[in-house]
């Protein structure tokens, strides 16, 4: 199955380890190499390797922007659904395309969770083949950073280790979370809100990459604000003077911003668009929009810069 099966192994026989540890807490240690599990976990995916090859496929195929995943989300619960899961939450934390399901076998066991993703990203669509070519919807959306595979690996994971619990009779519940909008500000950050993931014992994900392996990484804490701001309207050929350039603003804004890098550390990244700047250039824009994400490597940096970024506003 190529890297994605491996990755998937990976995952499958991570949570197997989880799943052996008795109830009453015993730790999980640190493999030493391949677990003795890695054959029967290979063959759990295998069996489940046609559903988990189709999500990925039509998830591709229907790439989705953020919030709009709306056939993304359906093909996730179809599968789902038809591999014996039960979708015990739609519309998950008031975000319409995520998503809960839930199986579980017997009594006590270990809770574990997945986290499949399956937006798009705009001006990114692809072609199934390493080079630039436009894709099925042209270059306007698609599947950058890979959430097709994202998403057919964690729910495909999630299919093996119910086969694996299911043969060895081990108690348990496998939970898989529909992370909807992770480009933009994510359904796992409403749904920590909601406490949703407060009972899990483990949760676990992968993300395509040139190499499969396991891993602990340490991700950036991110801000997200779109400013806003507004003028008034002129002709800009008749009466400019009459004007108040909501785009001017905008741009001194950017500016601000650029003058903020060279007292940056090197582990920030600031980054933004103009969202809107006007409608035609011989009218006075009275509105302008300004898209900024904010980058660091904890909470506190970013928190930091991102009152900065409000007082240059």
């Amino acid at each position: 199955m190529g890297a994605g099966g491996c990755a998937l192994l990976s995952s499958a026989t991570s949570t197997v380890a989880l799943a052996q540890a008795s109830d009453a807490g015993a730790p999980v240690e640190e493999p030493k190499g391949p677990p003795a599990s890695a054959g029967v976990a290979a063959q759990a995916v295998d069996k489940w390797k046609d559903p988990i090859l189709r999500i990925s496929h039509e998830v591709w195929q229907n790439a989705e922007l953020s919030l709009n995943e709306i056939v993304s989300h359906q093909i996730h619960i179809r599968e789902l659904e038809a591999a014996g899961f039960t979708i015990t939450s739609r519309g998950t934390s008031g975000v319409p395309t995520a998503f809960i399901a839930e199986w579980k076998q017997g009594t006590g066991g270990p809770l574990v969770g997945y986290l499949p993703e399956y937006d798009a990203l705009p001006g990114l669509g692809n072609a199934a083949e390493p080079r630039q070519t436009p894709g099925p919807k042209g270059v306007e959306v698609g599947h950058g950073c890979g959430h097709n595979m994202l998403g057919a690996g964690c729910t495909g994971a999630a299919f093996a280790l119910k086969e694996m619990m299911q043969a060895a009779g081990t108690p348990g519940t496998i939970r898989v979370y529909g992370c909807a909008a992770e480009e933009v500000e994510g359904a796992k950050v409403y749904m920590a809100r909601d406490n949703l993931f407060a009972d899990l014992d483990a949760a676990l994900a992968w993300h395509p990459a040139p190499l499969a392996g396991t891993g602990v990484v340490r991700l950036a804490a991110v801000d997200m604000l779109k400013v806003k701001f507004h003028g008034r309207t002129a002709h800009a050929g008749n009466t400019p003077w009459d004007g108040r350039s909501a785009l001017k603003a905008a741009e001194m804004f950017g500016v601000g911003v650029q003058m903020m890098r060279e007292h940056l550390q090197s582990t920030t990244r600031l980054h933004y668009i103009y969202e809107a700047a006007g409608q035609a250039p011989n009218i006075i824009p009275d509105f302008a929009q300004v898209w900024i994400m904010v980058r660091d490597i904890d909470r506190p940096k970013v928190g930091s810069i991102t009152e900065w970024v409000k007082q240059v506003a």
